[in-house]
This record gives C-alpha cells, sequence and structure tokens, in this order.
C-alpha cells in the first residue's frame, strides 16, 4: 500500500474513526471474557462510497448502515485491528496515544495471562 492511502486512513482514522476495545462475556473463555478489539471509520450513509473504498484497500471487515443517515466500516479481531494500526501509525497525529496505547495492548493479547494480567489488562 502506498504512504499516500495509509496517511489518508491515518487521517480518517483520526478524524471520523474510533479504536474500541470491548470485555464480552463468553462463558467458554478461560476467565469467562473475551478482550475484542475494533477499529470503526464512520461517515453519512450519502457518503459511503468512501467507507466502500477504505474496506477495499484494508481487505476486511464489514459495512452496515446505521440509524440516523449514518453508515460505518467496523474491523474486529485483535490480529486485523493490528495489522491496522501498524499502516497508519507512522501517519495518525490526533490519535496518535490511542493507537500506541492499543497497540501495545494487542501485543500483551498475543500471549496468555494469568489473572492477575487479565484483570490489569482490562483496566
Amino acid at each position: 500500500m502506498h504512504d499516500a492511502t495509509r496517511a489518508y486512513i491515518a487521517g480518517f482514522l483520526d478524524g471520523d474513526g474510533s479504536i474500541h476495545f470491548q470485555l464480552v462475556r463468553r462463558r467458554d473463555y478461560v476467565y469467562g471474557y473475551q478482550i475484542r478489539a475494533s477499529v470503526c471509520f464512520y461517515q453519512s450513509t450519502r457518503g459511503k462510497a468512501g467507507l466502500e473504498w477504505l474496506k477495499e484497500q484494508i481487505g476486511c471487515g464489514y459495512i452496515r448502515d446505521r440509524a440516523g443517515s449514518m453508515s460505518d466500516y467496523t474491523i474486529v479481531g485483535w490480529l486485523a485491528v493490528k495489522r491496522v494500526l501498524e499502516l497508519v501509525h507512522p501517519f495518525v497525529v490526533f490519535k496518535r496515544e490511542q493507537v500506541d496505547r492499543a497497540l501495545k495492548l494487542i501485543s500483551r493479547l498475543e500471549r496468555t495471562f494469568t489473572a492477575e494480567e487479565f484483570i490489569e489488562a482490562r483496566s
């Protein structure tokens, strides 16, 4: 991917994007919860073509129409989120701290947690 494309995606994340980590109750997980990572990009449904272009560039995730004439493009899963954040990292400005913190947390997710580490990670 060209640097200009990566910079454009970083700007989109800075302005109309968000990074989420959620604790999702899952009885089949060791500690009863899954840590779910996602990156979302938001746009008026009239500008949905921009979200479709993003999805084409990034190559994963899904687009959905929301209430109130809004659409979002969402990428879920810490491996996919890590790939996207690493692509935009050199270019992101306003959300630099969030990207750095997200990448740090994802690097911790790549190994097994003790109970104490899990409690610390969710803070």
